[in-house]
């Protein structure tokens, strides 16, 4: 059991109470891009838990716009009370951690607006999330956001995408079972 799900892991869904979207096939699972931006390797990312590999494999996206959509269809497993930070666990049992900046914590809710409550059922490419850019950096804070693959050990390999920047929807990461 990741540390993802020992954490956050509040309510079990059976995946039959929404139509399976997911993008997978026997072999390979893809998350979406859950924002448009350019692509960080986590290794330049300026949190130790996130560059380290500590909460598992992923990317960091430096985004374009304040825009948060599900990476994958499943179910939002939890909403970090203020709303800086997201887990969904998609109905193929990938576990997605976004993390919307650096120490925006600090920032109690201030600037975020979620569209999803834990527990919700969501698409993939379904807006989540908003949060205000501007206001954020202008606070002093990055917007850098971290997405993780909590259950990384699942996986032999997770790819991330080629490109250098990606819209949302776009193939993000390719989890190799």
């Amino acid at each position: 059991m990741s540390f993802f799900t020992k954490i956050f892991k509040k309510n079990e869904y059976k995946s039959e109470e929404f139509e399976k979207e997911e993008i997978s096939s026997s072999d390979e699972i893809i998350v979406l891009s859950p924002l448009k931006g350019r692509i960080i390797p986590l290794s330049q990312v300026a949190d130790e838990v996130f560059s380290q590999g500590i909460m598992g494999k992923g990317v960091a996206i430096a985004p374009d716009e304040g825009i948060v959509c599900s990476p994958v269809t499943g179910r939002v497993s939890f909403i970090y009370p203020t709303k800086h930070a997201m887990g969904l666990i998609g109905n193929n049992n990938v576990e997605v951690l976004i993390h919307i900046g650096m120490d925006t914590v600090k920032l109690n809710g201030k600037y975020y607006k979620s569209h999803v409550k834990e527990g919700d059922m969501v698409k993939a490419g379904e807006i989540i999330l908003e949060f205000d850019m501007n206001k954020i950096q202008s606070a002093g804070y990055e917007v850098m956001t971290p997405v993780i693959i909590t259950n990384s050990n699942n996986y032999s390999d997770i790819k991330v995408t080629d490109s250098a920047s990606v819209n949302v929807k776009d193939v993000l990461l390719t989890l190799v079972r």
